[in-house]
């Protein structure tokens, strides 16, 4: 076992009474596929449904950080993705040094390549933002 870890899902994209959401669904199993091949110990996944991933205030992200410092060590947070995190760069970037500052790692699995070597984030932010670039000049 590398870590103890919790998976963190989000979508804002939800109105109560609908059921978990496919996207919901997709992050976990992906998640979950990534953990178990690392042979990562997943206690429990967390969501956030109907919040936008631009504000820090979220009831999954509180329950995580609680858990966070009373898990023992090591542990992580896997997400899909960047986005799933957060959808501003600064509320990603205090979001990641808070995982840290509770001793956790954060994993995102779609910075890993098919071998699960780590892509660092800088490279990731760097395509997005291409990416994201390139769209809104469609």
């Amino acid at each position: 076992m590398r870590y103890n870890a919790f998976i963190y899902c989000r979508c804002a994209a939800y109105q109560q009474g609908q059921g978990v959401p496919d996207s919901i669904q997709q992050q976990d199993k992906l998640c979950r596929l990534f953990a178990d091949a690392e042979k990562d110990n997943v206690l429990e996944t967390i969501t956030d449904l109907g919040i936008s991933g631009s504000s820090e205030n979220r009831p999954g992200l509180d329950y995580l950080f609680m858990l966070l410092r009373e898990l023992p060590k090591p542990s992580a947070v896997i997400v899909s993705d960047p986005s799933r995190l957060a959808r501003n760069l600064n509320v990603f970037l205090r979001l990641k040094e808070k995982i840290s500052d509770a001793g956790a790692t954060l994993i995102i699995v779609n910075q890993h390549d098919a071998q699960h070597k780590h892509i660092p984030i800088e490279t990731t932010i760097r395509l997005t933002t291409n990416l994201a670039t390139q769209m809104e000049a469609l």
